[in-house]
Parts: structure tokens; C-alpha cells; sequence
């Protein structure tokens, strides 16, 4: 098996639902780290949740979590791990426009 590291990167996440990743077909995804940034300006509360769609099946990470203006939320980071099956989507939306970054970081076993 083939293992590869992978980034994946989203901004300005607003008011409308961003997939932010979407695990690939005839691969093992394993998001080791995810986080969420506030890169609103001038400072604002901004309020994210955070879900995986998997099948019919919607099941949130984070709901109404509040991130201050610079600052982080870490959904998944040591030792937490969580793995993403063929089609999985994980969706990010803020209570403010352009107020969201994401960086997800996976293993992926081909």
C-alpha cells in the first residue's frame, strides 16, 4: 500500500454550507488534523459547525462552536484521528460571511 500526505485548504467559508473534503474512491482516508481559523476583520465572533455526511446519514463534529476574532478551533488533533470512508464529505459554515479557513491535513492509503 501507498501512503501519501495531503492538505487540503478552504477560505473565506460564509454563511453557505463549504464541502471541505470528500473522501476519494479505492482510498483509507485519515484526517489527523483539522482545524478552523476566524479571519474576519474588523473582529468578530464567528459561530461554525461542522458535519460529515456520510450516505443519508448527517452527524455533526462541532455545532455553534464560537471562534473569536484570531483564533482557532481544532475539530480533529492528537490523539484524536477520524477516518473518512469512499464519499464522505465534511461541510464547514460560519454565522459570518468570508469569516472561515480550514486546513485539513489526512494520511491516504492507496
Amino acid at each position: 500500500m501507498a501512503t501519501a500526505f495531503k492538505n487540503y485548504l478552504t477560505s473565506n467559508i460564509g454563511t453557505t454550507p463549504s464541502v471541505v473534503f470528500t473522501a476519494g474512491a479505492g482510498a483509507q482516508s485519515t484526517i489527523y488534523s483539522f482545524t478552523i481559523a476566524n479571519v474576519k476583520s474588523p473582529a468578530a465572533t464567528i459561530t461554525v459547525s461542522t458535519y460529515i455526511t456520510s450516505g443519508a446519514t448527517i452527524s455533526y463534529l462541532v455545532k455553534d462552536a464560537p471562534i473569536p476574532a484570531g483564533s482557532t478551533l481544532v475539530v480533529v488533533g492528537e490523539p484524536q484521528k477520524l477516518a473518512m470512508e469512499t464519499g464522505d464529505t465534511i461541510s464547514v459554515v460560519a454565522s459570518v460571511t468570508a469569516a472561515a479557513d480550514v486546513v485539513i491535513s489526512i494520511v491516504e492509503l492507496t
